[in-house]
């Protein structure tokens, strides 16, 4: 299931609606080899830490609002539903 279509848009879609509600996404990930997949979603690495789990070395990424409209994959699309999303998102914010 994680390599399909359908689990990019629901990624995708998660991290749309996270940075309607927060201006920073923050992640971390011990698979380098995952980094150039954060990035094509919109993530910038801000580095490595050293050792930090158990020992193992692990990246800290973060994404905001601008990185992700720019990211280089573009499955969330929903024209006719978004203004109901919208304010889906809005009624549900402090």
């Amino acid at each position: 299931m994680r390599h399909t279509k359908a689990a990019l848009e629901a990624g995708e879609e998660a991290l749309d609606y996270g940075l309607y509600r927060y201006p920073v996404l923050i992640g971390v990930t011990k698979q380098e080899k995952l980094l150039d997949a954060h990035r094509r979603v919109g993530y910038n690495v801000l580095g490595k830490i050293p050792r930090i789990f158990d020992g193992e070395d692990a990246w800290i990424v973060h994404i905001t609002r601008e990185s992700f409209e720019a990211r280089k994959t573009y499955l969330v699309q929903r024209p006719e539903r978004e203004s109901q999303w919208v304010e889906a998102v809005k009624q549900a914010s402090p």
